[in-house]
Order: structure tokens, then C-alpha cells, then sequence
């Protein structure tokens, strides 16, 4: 699929886990379903011929059973009210509380998930929940919409807060950009 988005920005779009998770403390209680979003099982084609080997070629159909995903990417405030120790190290270009995190490496993108009881999207699952008719193209169709997503020049102002553009078909914000 061709998305634009920087792939830490969307990093904590999280699943849902079986069961909440062992060691949070007692205090620490997250209604891990808020602002999810069901995913319907079924198949989707996944990658882009058009494209070449960089967006997943050959396309291919996958089979998925349903999933829930975030509605939104996880912003600064969220991550800090587990991890307060990212607020000093906060990115000058996604610095303010309802921009999505930056500047996490995956394994504490996972640390965040499987601490709030969730855990993080497969790649397909991804893909799939991100919702372009096919491999190559947007929520949208086949050509970028500036109007639709945040990204290409405008990145070079910073990050926006999460939810600024329509959502896609899933109803899912920032699938395609931020």
C-alpha cells in the first residue's frame, strides 16, 4: 500500500491481548477497548506489483481473522502517563501532547503495549486495517490527497495532532500520513 506515513508515527497503533497484563500496578487500570476500532475478518490484497519489491510485490491475497486496532495513533500524553521519562525526549517536530510519539525504538513500543494490555499490529494486520481498495493505493484511491492525510512538504512544519483528517473506511484517523 502506498503509505506515506513515517513508520514511527504509527508504531503504537495497538491490538488488543487476550487478557490484561500481569505486573501493572494495582493504581494503573486502562480500559484497553477505548477508542478501538473492530477489523472484520476476511481477505485483502496485500503489496503492490506497480510498485516493486520495496511495497510488498508480488501482490498477494491474505486471509486475516478480525482484530481490534487504536482509532488513533498514540499520542505524547499517553505514552508519558506510562513512560513519563519520553517527555525529555520529546521530537521538536512532534512536541506537543496530542501529537503522535516519536522517537521510540520498537522495543519500547511494545514495552507501552504489553504495559497497557495490548500489544502491537502485525504488518498485515497494518495493511489491512490501513484500507486502500488494494497494494497500491490510499484509504482514498490511487493518488495522494493532501486534503486527506498529512504528509509530503507539510511534514517539514512538524507533526499534527492525531485525528486532523478524515478517517478511512474503518474508521481509523492518520492511516495514510502524519
Amino acid at each position: 500500500m502506498r503509505i506515506f506515513a513515517a513508520f514511527t508515527l504509527w508504531l503504537l497503533a495497538c491490538t488488543t491481548a487476550c487478557s490484561p497484563t500481569p505486573g501493572v500496578s494495582p493504581d494503573q487500570t486502562f480500559d484497553i477497548t477505548e477508542d478501538m476500532v473492530m477489523i472484520p475478518a476476511g481477505k485483502f490484497q496485500r503489496g503492490c506489483d506497480a510498485l516493486g519489491p520495496e511495497h510488498g510485490a508480488p501482490a498477494h491475497e491474505v486471509y486475516l481473522n478480525g482484530f481490534m486496532i487504536d482509532k488513533y495513533e498514540v499520542t505524547n500524553k499517553k505514552l508519558e502517563e506510562v513512560m513519563p521519562d519520553h517527555l525529555l525526549r520529546r521530537s521538536a517536530s512532534s512536541s506537543c501532547d496530542n501529537c503522535p510519539v516519536s522517537k521510540i525504538t520498537w522495543y519500547e513500543a511494545a514495552d507501552y503495549c504489553h504495559l497497557i494490555g495490548k500489544a502491537l499490529p502485525s504488518e498485515a494486520q497494518w495493511e489491512k486495517a490501513a484500507g486502500g481498495a488494494n497494494g497500491c493505493e490510499f484509504p482514498w484511491g490511487p493518488d495522494w490527497d493532501p486534503e486527506m492525510a498529512y504528509g509530503g512538504k507539510q511534514l517539514a512544519d512538524g507533526a499534527a495532532p492525531v485525528g486532523q483528517y478524515p478517517p478511512n473506511q474503518y474508521g481509523l484517523y492518520d492511516m495514510a500520513g502524519n
